[in-house]
Formats: C-alpha cells, sequence, structure tokens
C-alpha cells in the first residue's frame, strides 16, 4: 500500500512538473521568440555559433578586398618573403597552368590535415599550414583581377607587320589584282586616298608602257641606252609609288588585325562567370582557415576539427577542375593542352613582380 501510495505520488510530481514546463515554454515564446532557443541551447552549439560566425565576418572581410590585392595583403599579414616563391613557381607550372600550381599548395594543406589522425601536431605547424592559406587567398585576389577585366595579360613580343617587311615585292599586276579583290569585299575603300593613288598609278604604268613599246622600235642605236635608263627610271618611281600606298594599306589592315587580336586575347580571362568561380574557391579556402584559427583559440578537440577540413579537398579540387574547362574553352578548337591556363599561370607571376599591383591598394 505504501510503495502504491508513494507510486502515485511521485506520478502526480511527475504530471505538476511536465504541466509546469509546457506552461513556462509557451509563456517564454510568447514574450521572448528567442528565448527557447538561448534556454536549452549546448556548450557545443555555443563553439559552433561562434565559428559560423567567425566563417562569416573572415569572409566579408576577404570579399571586399578580393579586387584589392594589396589592402587585402596588409589584412592577411602576408609578408613578402612568403609570397616570393610564387612567381617562380607559376612560371615553372607544367600543362595545367594556374590550376595546377594552386592544386599543389591547397594539397599541401589537405595533406597536413589529412596526417592528423595519426599525429599530434602543434602550434607552429598548423600556423604554418595557416600561412599557406593566406598565401593562397591572396594568389586568388589577384588572379580575379583577370578575370574581372581589371589586369590585362602581358603584351608578347610581336613580329614585323607584313607592309614592314622589305623582302618580296609582289609584280604590278598581283597588286592590282589584290586592291580590287580588296574595294570588291569593301566597296567603301574606293574613297581611300591610297587605293585612289594606286589606280592613278597603274594607269600611268600602263600608258608609260605602251609609250616605250611604240617608241622603241624607231629609237636610233645611238641614243638607245639613254632612252632606256630615262624609261627604266620613270618606271622605277611608278612602281615606288604604287607599292608604298600597298604597304600602307597592308599596315592599316594588319593594325587592325592585331588590335582585334589582342582585344580577344585580353578578353581570354576576363568573363563573369570566372569571377564567380574564382570567388567560390576563395571562400572555400577562407572557411578552412577560420576554422583553424578558432580551433586553436578555442583549444579543445582541436584534431577532431582539423580532420574534419579534409572533407572540403575533394568539393575544392572539383572548383579547380571546373576552372580548367572554363580556360579550355576560351581557347582554339582542337588546341592541344591548356595554353590558356599556362599563360594565366605567367601573366599573374609578371603582375606580382612588377609595381602594377600597387595601384589596387
Amino acid at each position: 500500500m505504501y510503495l502504491n501510495r508513494r507510486g502515485n505520488l511521485v506520478c502526480c510530481f511527475r504530471k505538476k512538473l511536465f504541466f509546469l514546463l509546457r506552461q513556462t515554454k509557451v509563456l517564454v515564446r510568447q514574450r521572448f521568440p528567442w528565448g527557447l532557443f538561448f534556454l536549452f541551447r549546448t556548450p557545443y552549439s555555443d563553439g559552433m555559433d561562434l565559428l559560423d560566425k567567425r566563417i562569416t565576418s573572415d569572409w566579408i572581410e576577404i570579399r571586399e578586398k578580393l579586387l584589392l590585392p594589396q589592402r587585402l595583403k596588409q589584412y592577411l599579414k602576408i609578408d613578402d618573403q612568403r609570397l616570393s616563391p610564387l612567381p617562380q613557381a607559376l612560371r615553372m607550372a607544367g600543362m595545367e597552368g594556374v590550376v595546377e600550381v594552386k592544386k599543389k599548395l591547397a594539397n599541401s594543406v589537405f595533406t597536413f590535415l589529412t596526417r592528423l589522425s595519426f599525429t599530434t601536431p602543434d602550434q607552429a605547424e598548423i600556423l604554418d599550414i595557416e600561412g599557406e592559406l593566406r598565401v593562397l587567398v591572396y594568389f586568388l585576389s589577384v588572379e580575379v583581377l583577370f578575370a574581372h577585366g581589371s589586369l590585362k595579360p602581358a603584351k608578347e613580343a610581336e613580329d614585323d607587320l607584313a607592309g614592314n617587311s622589305g623582302s618580296g615585292r609582289l609584280p604590278v599586276e598581283q597588286v592590282m589584282l589584290e586592291v580590287k579583290n580588296r574595294v570588291a569585299a569593301n566597296p567603301e575603300l574606293v574613297k581611300n586616298s591610297h587605293v585612289k593613288n594606286i589606280f592613278m598609278a597603274i594607269q600611268m604604268y600602263q600608258k608609260e608602257f605602251g609609250n616605250f613599246s611604240q617608241m622603241s622600235l624607231s629609237i636610233p642605236d645611238d641614243r638607245a641606252a639613254t632612252f632606256f635608263m630615262n624609261f627604266k627610271k620613270r618606271l622605277d618611281g611608278i612602281l615606288e609609288n604604287i607599292q608604298s600606298h600597298y604597304r600602307v594599306i597592308q599596315q592599316a589592315e594588319d593594325e587592325e588585325l592585331r588590335k582585334e587580336f589582342r582585344r580577344q586575347e585580353e578578353a581570354q580571362f576576363a568573363f563573369p562567370d570566372l569571377v564567380k568561380l574564382l570567388q567560390s574557391q576563395a571562400h572555400e579556402i577562407s572557411r578552412v582557415r577560420s576554422t583553424i584559427f578558432h580551433a586553436l583559440q578555442d583549444g579543445s578537440q582541436v584534431r577532431k576539427v582539423l580532420l574534419k577540413l579534409v572533407e572540403l579537398q575533394a568539393p575544392f579540387i572539383t572548383l579547380l577542375e571546373q576552372e580548367l574547362r572554363m580556360l579550355d574553352a576560351r581557347q582554339d578548337a582542337g588546341t592541344r593542352g591548356h595554353p590558356s591556363a599556362v599563360k594565366l599561370a605567367r601573366s599573374i607571376a609578371n603582375s606580382m613582380e612588377s609595381n602594377v599591383l600597387k595601384k589596387f591598394a
């Protein structure tokens, strides 16, 4: 009987306790919408909230400075000594160019993190790896400038223009044919002064040649040498006039072709999709860096938190492979290898060694 009565009392106590808890939740929910969250969250959730805040705040700072590498360099506290090997690594990169260099930097970080499953690192080793992440973020900011169009690829050495080559003067008949073909393709060229002068000089050449054919038969032998010399001098002058005007036309055409080639070359890396992709890469690397800092400051379960970062390796490498495909799509069809990625790597190396980045501060 006692046990039964005690059991009944316990049951009543539990019912009252649950009733009070329900009433408390209702009251808190009505007056303080956030009250339940703060009332029932755990120390683990506190730590995760702090990490999420750290990741978000760090990324906001980095994102705002992605187009300002000098300011980003100061924010990340990167010294020149840590950056000094990067240009040479970019120039020595293999077929995957800029993507290859980023893979090596990222893999060195993730390889270190993977080893934590059977080693215990000290704080100095972890901070050194964090330094590699800072270099990678800075590297990405310089690459973003090319994708944004703020930086242009270095101008490569160009051959002489076709009109500047002194060898191989075309016969006057071929010059005339070339000019006529150009006029047929573009009737507006009839108004070009050089085209007009060529047509006039050709008419003069034909007239002089006709006069020579008629007069050469009646020229006395004692005057023949002087006659031929004067005739040759006049024809050479006319031919040189034709060739000089034709060279000017060639130079103008070649210059336009080079300008168009240059515009295409400069736009090779400048397109919005690449900007978005590079921002995604920077975001992932910033997340890894923020997590490392948080783990060191928190001091609890450091190895567990860092090992969790290994899961980000595959998604990041996927972003790099996507970038390689993007760059390949910007080069001529059928091109072997990845020349766009190699050229971008060398352009970044040139910009890092010059003073051009100082204006992005």
